[in-house]
């Protein structure tokens, strides 16, 4: 599983800007087709199909997934 390091900002970051970010995603449109339908998982939880941001934490570490097939390990900082 591939990890990587992303900025929390402000606690709250955009879901379908850090899908493409982090390549799981091919473009913001795919990253919020894929959340509509229910492709993407946070530690093993579906993502709400109507959520456009997710809340972290700084030092919190979550593995992302997208479909079967693609995955990626997130430390915030």
């Amino acid at each position: 599983v591939p990890e990587r390091t992303l900025a929390g900002g402000d606690g709250r970051l955009n879901l379908s800007k850090m899908l493409v970010e982090l390549g799981l995603a091919a473009s913001n449109s795919d990253a919020l087709r894929l959340v509509r339908q229910g492709g993407v998982r946070i530690d093993d939880r579906k993502v709400d199909p109507g959520a456009r941001e997710i809340t972290v934490r700084p030092g919190e570490t979550r593995l992302i997934k997208v479909g079967k097939r693609r995955f990626a390990r997130v430390t915030f900082s």
